[in-house]
């Protein structure tokens, strides 16, 4: 056991796969990637297209005791 070599046996049983598989060992890590550079362009434009230019209404606050406190920030009527 002494002996064993990860990266040659990974590469053994990379060369003994079918064709089809060793193509899909190389498109779908890169594509992969790119769908998910894209998505995450995707959420930061959307999410400055969104305009969050509004006022502060509502703050969540939890303390030690583990409770959870909602605090306003406008005035209340009456």
């Amino acid at each position: 056991m002494t002996d064993y070599n990860f990266w040659q046996d990974f590469f053994d049983t990379y060369q003994s796969l079918s064709d089809l598989l060793k193509v899909l060992w190389l498109i779908v890590p890169p594509a992969f990637m790119l769908g998910l550079v894209a998505l995450t362009l995707r959420f930061r434009i959307d999410s400055k297209r969104a305009g969050l230019d509004g006022e502060l209404v509502y703050s969540v606050h939890r303390d030690k005791q583990n409770r959870v406190h909602i605090i306003s920030h406008v005035k209340q009527a009456g």
